[in-house]
């Protein structure tokens, strides 16, 4: 008997829905569970689309930056006095290197990079780290064939001078970008430094370039080539009969530039 109506009180408390208010609380929790998910997929589909979208392209193309060549500097007869060479910017992408120890032993060998600031630069973060700039094609070469993966090319330009140190003072330097910072480099450099193009590339997981991917290219437009009015030959004489360019004579400085008689 008593088990009877210990079976009785259950089935009349399911029938009289005693349960239901613990039902309604599941309910509501799985209920309020497919809410938040509703509305996080919106938050990824809707409010976040776009910076998702920036991530996803930032893993799949490379955009490079493709250097303009900045324009050549020449004495009043045609001699080079400077101008820019084809070299390459070497960098690693830290995400997709596989083997640390052997990348930088190779990175070290092309670059004269220090080690420990190597292996601190592969094991960076973000997926672009310069390692060194303005290398020689043919140190670059020998590092390219051992195709490692993670480790970037990027084409560059670099200033050289065929006459060295031959009238430094007029002609001026530039940095590593390529930006005159004294002399005629400086004063023309709007007119030297040309604008740089770029071009993106669709990439694998591996990094390799995907044949027929999303290709992108805007060519760089060279600078303007300039010719002045001074003269190798009568430089170097003028520079020679000074010591190298300039002396000291009694706490002055003085300067010898070659130009022909006409010219001033």
């Amino acid at each position: 008997m008593h088990n009877t109506r210990s079976r009785k009180s259950s089935s009349t408390e399911w029938l009289t829905g005693t349960p239901l208010p613990r039902r309604k609380a599941i309910m509501g929790f799985i209920g309020l569970g497919l809410g938040l998910g509703v509305f996080r997929l919106a938050d990824y589909q809707i409010v976040e689309a776009d910076k998702l979208r920036e991530r996803a392209d930032a893993r799949r193309l490379l955009a490079q930056t493709l250097y303009a060549k900045r324009g050549t500097i020449y004495d009043r007869n045609g001699n080079v006095l400077t101008s820019s060479v084809e070299c390459r910017n070497i960098a690693v992408n830290p995400q997709l290197v596989e083997d640390v120890d052997k990348t930088v032993s190779a990175l070290v060998k092309a670059t004269g990079i220090d080690k420990k600031t190597c292996r601190k630069l592969v094991e960076s973060d973000g997926t672009w780290v310069y390692i060194k700039r303005q290398v020689d094609e043919d140190d670059v070469a020998a590092l390219e064939k051992k195709n490692l993966p993670g480790v970037l090319f990027e084409q560059a330009m670099k200033r050289v001078y065929p006459y060295g140190n031959l009238a430094s003072q007029v002609l001026g330097v530039v940095n590593v970008d390529n930006d005159g910072l004294t002399g005629l480099e400086k004063q023309y450099n709007k007119l030297l430094t040309g604008t740089n193009g770029t071009l993106v590339r669709e990439r694998a997981r591996d990094g390799s370039y995907i044949a027929g991917g999303a290709y992108k290219k805007v060519a760089a437009v060279d600078g303007v080539d300039i010719v002045t009015t001074l003269d190798v030959n009568i430089q170097r004489a003028a520079e020679d009969a000074f010591g190298g360019g300039c002396r000291e004579d009694k706490g002055q400085e003085r300067l010898g530039f070659g130009h022909r008689p006409h010219d001033w």
